[in-house]
């Protein structure tokens, strides 16, 4: 049985975009993002990790993790092949 889900962000305006964008600043400065998600806790619902799916201006994509946690978090940046759908 899974003990967390991903749950899709809204990006549907720019506010949205930007919003999603600041858990990863600077490191995603001149992308686009085009998927974000969550990864939610079964029983809490709260937010274990943030990941969201970028394009940079030369076409590379990337996918951005951050891992959520008191007062510690981790970010990590992965080049990866094709954008998700």
């Amino acid at each position: 049985m899974a003990e967390s889900y991903w749950q899709e962000v809204y990006i549907g305006s720019p506010g949205a975009q930007e919003n999603v964008k600041s858990w990863f600043a600077p490191m995603c400065d001149g992308m686009t993002l085009y998927k974000a998600e969550l990864l939610c806790d079964i029983e809490t619902d709260r937010e274990k990790k943030i990941r969201a799916f970028m394009t940079d201006p030369d076409g590379r994509n990337y996918q951005f993790e951050r891992t959520r946690g008191g007062k510690k978090f981790s970010i990590t940046r992965k080049l990866i092949a094709e954008p998700r759908p």
